[in-house]
């Protein structure tokens, strides 16, 4: 496995992108692939990998330590050694840009099971349009800790479609 290329059975190798720390643990003999997985969601490709790490004895924490937190308004929280959390807005106004392209999806004459209705093209640029948005404010931080009150971290990275 070299950093941008996995070696899959079946199918050959695969392009990897923003997984060099995985290839580093397997070259290293730290890490095993045990199975991959492909999915096609919302027009893009994506692997699972299930991996085997050896994971290194946990670091003992010091636990003297104490951090006070102050949730707030204009500030997400505030940490007694002075550090802020910034409010997740450029999440809340990607919200609202989804909820405008949801609200246009419904207005377009959309698929019908029951009278096996074809969409029409219009529903299918707006719904491609509010996937877009939606694989945007759904796209965790990796490694990130979940602030409370929202349903997974957001990431103020965003990849272009």
């Amino acid at each position: 496995m070299s950093h941008r290329n996995a070696p899959l059975s079946e199918t050959g190798r695969l392009r990897l992108a923003g997984c060099a720390w995985l290839a580093r643990k397997v070259d290293a003999g730290t890490a095993r692939i045990r199975s991959a997985t492909l999915s096609l969601q919302r027009g893009r490709w994506h692997v699972a990998f299930s991996v085997e790490v050896d994971e290194p004895a946990p670091i003992p924490r010091r636990t003297a330590r104490v951090v006070g937190v102050d949730l707030g308004i204009t500030q997400l929280a505030v940490l007694s050694t002075g550090e802020h959390v910034a409010n997740s807005r450029r999440r809340d106004h990607a919200l609202r840009g989804l909820r405008r392209t949801q609200r246009a999806c419904a207005r377009r004459r959309g698929p019908d099971r029951r009278t096996r209705q074809e969409p029409s093209n219009r529903w299918r640029k707006a719904r491609a349009r509010a996937d877009r948005i939606h694989t945007r404010v759904a796209k965790p931080t990796c490694g990130a800790t979940t602030p409370t009150g929202s349903p997974r971290a957001w990431s103020a990275t965003s990849t272009r479609s």
